[in-house]
Formats: C-alpha cells, sequence, structure tokens
C-alpha cells in the first residue's frame, strides 16, 4: 500500500497531512513533535526569567520606596527643626539696641513644638529634638515596610535636620 502525503500552505506552517488506509487525514506539526529530553524545558526557562524579573522589579519598587521614605524623613526633620526654632526666649528680643546680641530659645517650648511636630507626621519614638547652643537638632525616623518583596525586613529611615533662630533686622 502506498501512503500519499501532501502540504497543506493554509497555515504559516507546514502541516503534512497523511492519508491512510481509511481516508481519514492526520495532522502532525513540527511543533507539536516531542523529542526525549526536551519536555518541560521552555516551561523551566519562563519560571526562572519570569522569578528574576519580578525579583528585578520587586528591588527596583521598594529601593525607590525606601528612597522615598528617606526624603519624607528629611522633610518632616526640617520642619519639626523650624516650629523647635522658632521657640525664642521673649527676654532676648526685648532689647533691639544691642544688635549683636544672640537669640536664645526657650528650651522646653521648642522640645514640645519640635516633638510635637515629629509625633504628627507619624515619626517613630525613636526620633528626637536636640537643643545645641546655638541651633535646633531634629532627627526623624521613620519605617519602611516593602511593599512588593514581603519577605525583605522591615527598614528605618532616618532624616536630619538643623534650623538656627537669627535676628533680622
Amino acid at each position: 500500500m502506498r501512503r500519499r502525503t501532501s502540504l497543506s500552505l493554509g497555515h504559516s506552517r507546514a502541516v503534512r497531512q497523511r492519508h491512510t488506509r481509511c481516508g481519514a487525514v492526520e495532522a502532525h506539526s513540527p511543533a507539536a513533535r516531542t523529542h526525549r529530553g526536551e519536555t518541560g524545558r521552555v516551561s523551566l526557562f519562563v519560571a526562572v526569567v519570569a522569578t528574576a524579573i519580578i525579583a528585578v522589579l520587586g528591588l527596583v519598587v521598594d529601593g525607590t520606596g525606601i528612597l522615598e521614605a528617606r526624603s519624607q524623613a528629611n522633610q518632616i526633620a526640617r520642619q519639626a527643626a523650624r516650629m523647635a526654632g522658632q521657640q525664642i526666649d521673649r527676654s532676648t528680643v526685648s532689647d533691639w539696641s544691642r544688635p549683636t546680641r544672640v537669640l536664645r530659645l526657650d528650651p522646653v517650648a521648642a522640645q514640645r513644638a519640635g516633638m510635637a511636630a515629629l509625633q504628627a507626621a507619624g515619626c517613630t519614638p525613636d526620633s528626637s529634638i536636640r537643643l545645641l547652643p546655638f541651633d535646633v537638632q531634629a532627627i526623624c525616623v521613620l519605617t519602611y515596610t516593602p511593599r512588593l518583596l514581603p519577605f525583605l525586613p522591615t527598614v528605618e529611615v532616618e532624616g536630619r535636620a538643623t534650623a538656627r533662630a537669627i535676628r533680622v533686622h
């Protein structure tokens, strides 16, 4: 018996058709054929590449989140330092005849105003206000929880700022 083989060019790939004795047509695609040792290689490759892409994307998203949290901590610290720096001791302002006189801060009011600003902005209890001889330093500590890669640990970011009370004439 002779089998007839013909090519069907209607598809993007050539499909070989075999006519059997009963007249039924069997279609065989070159892509449908599996060779021993090749099964699963494409899916393993796709799984590895997809995992790598998700990991890189997660590092980019969470790295950007950490940078944004650090920027926000610096902004909050600047605002708290300004608020603390505005708490001037009134006795240093009363004598304008001596322009060289240094403005002093009211330490209790400065501490209270700075800490209120830090707490209102959501800084952790590790945040602080330090009164220096002529300056006020604010330290804001924020926590960042990773969004895309939950197995990464929570990160604490710190922002620092310094303000000085100066006399403007």
